[in-house]
């Protein structure tokens, strides 16, 4: 199959939402008429918001592959519920790997006229816990370059050359120049990585940069005893955000 015979594209009002199940990118978001985000070219390789699954940076034993499983898997997309609106995307995947429990990653997009809801559940099937550090490795679009972004106005140009990990609040208000403002409402993920690509002389990637969400630090909380999910829970552990523009 193309790859744009297998793409997924919800529309309503001003606000589009274009989906690969490949790897479950989100190759084109767009609120209120704003390109948000979409594929952007790296200096090195071309690239889109996807979910870090079950890890979000390396795997301490080596058995999962950096940033997981989940942004290289075919995502099944599944039919919507009654309860769901129209404008959804319901999609199942198995995280597979050997070594690894039988897991499954329920992930729901929900595009509404200036906003996209994001939430992912994490169902362990197996008779073993199973280590999480959900991420969202989001991709933000710079028109007008990244320099004098701020993250609840307070400057974020150093953050983002220095691939910084920090705290940051439950509601989050992300003015990009050239864009009008961002609010990200994360649940359950207080973590936050932003960076930009930078080439072998040192050049900073100005059209993008990247903020990655997680529910503990990348390096250190997959595989500590706060990232496990018990087997056959029967509330699975949810991971979500809300992203939207502030245009009127």
């Amino acid at each position: 199959m193309a790859d744009n015979e297998r793409l997924i594209t919800k529309v309503v009002g001003e606000s589009r939402l274009t989906f690969d199940p490949v790897g479950s990118k989100i190759t084109e978001l767009v609120l209120d008429g704003h390109l948000i985000s979409g594929n952007v070219q790296r200096w090195d390789r071309e690239a889109a918001w996807h979910p870090c699954a079950p890890n979000t940076d390396s795997d301490p034993l080596g058995i999962l592959p950096r940033h997981g499983v989940l942004r290289n898997a075919t995502a099944i997309v599944l039919d919507l519920r009654p309860s769901d609106p129209e404008t959804a995307i319901r999609t199942r995947t198995v995280l597979a790997a050997d070594g690894y429990p039988e897991v499954e990653v329920l992930r729901v997009l929900t595009l509404n006229p200036r906003s996209l809801n994001v939430d992912n559940w994490y169902l362990n099937f197996s008779h073993e816990q199973a280590p999480v550090n959900h991420g969202e490795h989001m991709y933000f679009h710079a028109p007008n370059g990244w320099e004098g972004t701020t993250l609840n106005n307070m400057p974020l140009d150093e953050q983002i050359r220095g691939d910084k990990i920090f705290y940051w609040n439950p509601v989050n208000g992300l003015k990009i120049p050239g864009q009008p403002l961002i609010l990200i409402n994360q649940r359950e993920m207080p973590f936050v990585n932003s960076w930009t690509g930078r080439n072998n002389e040192g050049t900073y990637d100005s059209h993008y940069f990247s903020l990655t969400a997680s529910e503990g630090i990348p390096s250190t909380h997959f595989r500590s005893p706060e990232s496990f999910i018990p087997p056959h829970v029967a509330d699975p552990r949810k991971k979500s955000l809300t992203i939207s523009v502030v245009t009127r």
